[in-house]
């Protein structure tokens, strides 16, 4: 049982932190950790697109390194059984995680016109979501 009186959170006092928090990183450890999600995203994006003879003949060579034959392990299997959790995986790695809801309704009533406009919104709402994007389409 817990000592002292309960207040049900009444004596919370807006702005206080309630402890000391999580420290900062150091500079170091922040940058180690960008280069490694670049390496990452580098070596994903490498092996998926390569054939299967590639990623075989990258997989037997004895320079590759772990993250290399661990991405190549990740490809070959989700090939293999059709797994597309695996490939979820590798491409949440580098897009990130994509919105799962939609909103679905009937444009059947729509001009073309009208329907374009609504595309290239969607479109635009898409590569708002993706890092590094500022926004906006290609044929702008």
């Amino acid at each position: 049982m817990a000592l002292g009186k309960k207040t049900g959170g009444k004596d919370f006092v807006r702005g206080h932190t309630g402890g000391p928090g999580r420290t900062a990183l150091p500079a170091d450890i922040k940058q180690a950790r960008s280069l490694n999600r670049q390496e990452i995203e580098r070596v994903i994006n490498e092996f998926l697109y390569m054939n299967t003879e590639e990623i075989k003949a990258k997989s037997s060579d004895p320079t590759t390194t772990m993250l290399e034959a661990l991405v190549g392990s990740i490809v070959t299997k989700a090939l293999a059984h059709g797994d597309q959790n695996r490939m979820n995986f590798l491409i949440e790695q580098v897009m990130g995680v994509l919105p799962k809801n939609y909103n679905i309704r009937n444009y059947s009533e729509l001009t073309d016109e009208a329907i374009d406009q609504k595309l290239k919104n969607l479109t635009d709402e898409f590569h708002k979501t993706l890092p590094g994007e500022t926004g906006g389409s290609e044929n702008e």
